[in-house]
């Protein structure tokens, strides 16, 4: 799995793909963003490992703002200096699609890495390549979202989402079908983070002044209007 780190201290970003380099990923650091925007515009990377340290110079929510603008398409996931839930949740709202915070567990950073890894291989896996449901096509090798003529960008996790609904138009998902189903963040409540990814699905897939295609069982979950 290709990694590109972007952490604007030299010594700790040194350490830190070192450690990722021995669990078999292969890592290349950027300090800057600008490198980071040049890196990852020039090569295929899987993941992106944002840190946002407190103090500058740092990476911050525009530099996540700038990657979807740009049409990165792979995983982002931030790690923060201290647990501020609202500062994660923003970062989750401009792009991330996993958060951390410092000090954070070692193997549970490889462990979501991987995961997020075999979640973008999740598309071949599927026998039909092309999922249709009215007003929405979905083709899953490609990840390419049409509506009608109008195609749409989404995250990862918002194409995962929506392929859970497309998948299974009509049924109710819980929050907990959801996050085990695409592997959502669960920076604070799960309830809440859930909230935020559909939130955002929705702002790209709905129709102004129409009903939302995604509709919300209170107390018991998400289900796709078709």
């Amino acid at each position: 799995m290709r990694v590109l780190l972007a952490h604007s201290d030299r010594h700790s970003s040194a350490v830190l793909r070192d450690a990722l380099s021995r669990e078999g990923f292969k890592v290349d650091r950027v300090f800057n963003e600008v490198e980071l925007f040049e890196q990852s515009a020039e090569t295929k990377y899987d993941i992106i490992l944002l840190v946002v340290p407190l103090m500058p110079p740092s990476f911050g929510l525009n530099a996540l703002k700038t990657l979807r603008t740009m049409g990165y398409p792979g995983s982002i996931v931030s790690l923060f200096d201290g647990d501020d839930k609202t500062e994660m949740i923003q970062a989750l709202n401009h792009g991330s699609d996993d958060c951390l915070a410092q000090p954070f567990s070692f193997a549970e950073l490889v462990a979501r890495l991987r995961a997020h890894g075999r979640r973008q291989n999740l598309g071949s896996n599927y026998r039909d390549n092309t999922l249709r449901v009215s007003p929405f096509e979905v083709d899953v090798l490609k990840r390419e979202v049409r509506r009608g003529n109008h195609f749409i960008r989404l995250t990862r996790l918002e194409f995962e989402l929506l392929v859970q609904f497309i998948r299974r138009p009509g049924h109710v998902l819980s929050t907990n079908v959801l996050v085990e189903s695409v592997g959502l963040s669960t920076v604070g409540d799960c309830a809440n983070t859930v909230s935020v990814h559909i939130k955002n699905l929705r702002s790209k897939i709905d129709v102004r002044g129409k009903n939302s295609f995604i509709r919300t069982e209170r107390g018991c979950g998400y289900a796709l209007n078709a």
